[in-house]
């Protein structure tokens, strides 16, 4: 992963270039390019939770054996790792009983990941997949500060190490093979090709059973459009259920009052459901931080109106000083100066609710306490 001086500042140079004279770098083809962005269709109303798209994607790229006591189960989240780059994660559903997500590199149409890359190690290609490339990495893991999803993974107990993440088989594509995952999907829950082609397959699938599928394709507009596109229903109680049981035992083991009050009416949201449990569980972690001993914290949902709903995380703990609130969703920024906080729970809550095209509020006052709104639309089925 080593890169020579000479063509570290060299790249320095073009970067400044690139920003004195306005021109782009080419990070994203031109409109009306020739080649249009490939991509991947999922759709959980057919997934089964097989992992066979898992044990495809190490074989395809040589990772080590997946533990076999490592599978899908309700109330545990499975996350990327420098030794698996995709995950399959259960959830339990009030209607359609146990439900399964796939979690990968969403492969951004303008990826932040490789904005942020002062080398363009992180590099979006021609064909759509986001790719890492060695040779160019200085090492300085922006890429994973920057990236909304949490999807780069730095090998740190490597001598060597490598940013890893899925490049959607990058290498089987330019030779004509579909991406190993797809290719071995028993069930047929992910389909491949051009952006166009996958969003007009999930406008069909959606108008001929209006009944399965919420009208809306996650990824189409969400961060810029993304490579991954996905088809999924989600009721937020249900989510938001599953992480007040992940976070109950140590947030009461810490002498907090947890409690939840689901008010809203209608709760059905398109989302990311990893990316919606991992706002929430930044928030609680949050707010058990800002409690000093013997606290109360409530997760409420609401319906401002007809077309949304607001999740509150409420707490009553120290609250934040006016000085503070203006850097709050910076990165690295934290009020717990004196602990363990390294300041990012906050800015990847924020990043999340401008993927989801919500909002985020913060009320709060010094010594009473603070509580934290996102709002989010509902869909329209």
């Amino acid at each position: 992963m080593a890169i020579n001086r000479r063509n570290f500042f060299r790249a320095l140079g073009i970067t400044g270039v690139a920003l004195g004279t306005g021109k782009e770098l080419n990070a994203v083809p031109e409109k009306g390019a020739e080649t249009e962005f490939y991509g991947i269709l999922y759709d959980s109303t057919r997934c089964v939770g097989c992992q066979s798209c898992e044990l495809a994607c190490v074989m395809a790229q040589g990772l080590p054996e997946p533990d076999p006591e490592d599978y899908p189960m309700p109330g545990t989240i499975r996350k990327t790792n420098e030794n698996r780059r995709t995950v399959i994660n259960a959830y339990e559903h009030a209607e359609l009983g146990e439900i399964y997500v796939k979690s990968q590199c969403m492969h951004c149409n303008t990826p932040a990941c490789a904005s942020a890359c002062l080398t363009q190690a992180m590099h979006k290609t021609v064909e759509g997949p986001v790719i890492w490339r060695d040779r160019k990495c200085m090492g300085c893991r922006y890429c994973m500060v920057s990236c909304p999803f949490d999807v780069p993974k730095f090998e740190y107990f490597s001598s060597n190490p490598d940013i890893v993440k899925c490049d959607m088989c990058f290498d089987r594509l330019q030779e004509g093979q579909l991406p190993a995952c797809v290719s071995d999907c028993p069930a047929e829950a992910l389909t491949s090709g051009t952006r166009r082609e996958l969003i007009a397959e999930a406008r069909r699938r959606i108008h001929e059973n209006p009944d399965l599928y919420y009208d809306g394709i996650y990824g189409e507009d969400e961060a810029g459009g993304t490579g991954y596109l996905y088809l999924s229903p989600v009721h937020l109680h249900k989510l938001l259920e599953e992480t007040y049981r992940l976070m109950t035992h140590s947030i009461k083991i810490a002498d907090i009052s947890f409690l939840r009050d689901f008010k809203a009416g209608n709760d059905r949201v398109l989302c990311s459901p990893n990316q919606i449990k991992q706002a929430c569980v930044a928030l609680l972690v949050n707010a058990s931080e800002a409690i000093q001993y013997r606290g109360e914290i409530i997760i409420r949902t609401t319906n401002p109106d007809k077309q949304h709903i607001t999740i509150s995380v409420i707490d009553n703990g120290t609250g934040i000083s006016k000085e503070d609130m203006p850097h709050i969703f910076e990165p690295f920024f934290s009020t717990k100066r004196d602990t363990s906080g390294i300041g990012l729970g906050l800015s990847i809550v924020h990043g999340i609710v401008e993927n989801h095209k919500g909002q985020i509020e913060v009320k709060t006052e010094p010594g009473q306490g603070t509580t934290i709104e996102i709002t989010l639309s509902l869909t329209e089925v």
